[in-house]
């Protein structure tokens, strides 16, 4: 849907579209001509790199390091990052308050002992949500995992899991 979309922008303006394949690490570099990177809540700027577009069209979460470094336009389809268990799990959904910081941290409180698989450079950086606190085992993904393999990755995690049980 992101294509479409930004193809149909690019007709309004009058200006021709053209696809530009890109990954997490490079896609702020790609944009501005400088990679970046998150240090603590700031932004570190990196190497310099050629500029490979003009936006970027897709998801991409507002954090405050990334502000330091890119200009963001008002969300078209904003969402969030959810916790997400597998069926049988003993974690169980929390009782919403109406507070986000709140129900934040309630989720929070129900990791220990459990294990969240976590993606850095991307909106599922344990860094960002100081997943360290919680007690939880973070399992970091390798390098190269893309976002749209995260859900494969946790079936895999899980059948893993299975198969090394004892029966």
């Amino acid at each position: 849907m992101d294509v479409e979309l930004i193809q149909g922008f690019a007709t309004y303006l009058g200006v021709r579209y053209e696809y530009v394949e890109t990954d997490w690490h490079n896609v702020l570099g790609d944009l501005t001509g400088q990679h970046a990177r998150r240090k603590g809540k700031n932004a570190e700027l990196l190497d310099k790199t050629p500029v490979r577009g003009d936006i970027i069209a897709n998801g991409l979460t507002v954090l405050g390091w990334r502000q330091q470094v890119v200009d963001y336009s008002d969300p078209t389809f904003p969402s969030d990052v959810w916790l997400v268990a597998r069926a049988g799990s003993t974690l169980q959904p929390i009782r919403p308050s109406g507070a986000l910081r709140q129900d934040i941290q309630l989720v929070k409180e129900t990791l220990t002992g459990h294990s969240v698989l976590a993606l850095a450079s991307t909106c599922l950086d344990p860094g960002l949500y100081q997943m360290e606190k919680t007690g939880a085992e973070v399992r970091m993904q390798p390098q190269g995992r893309k976002l749209n393999e995260m859900v494969p990755a946790i079936s895999s995690a899980f059948r893993t899991r299975l198969s090394a049980a004892p029966e």
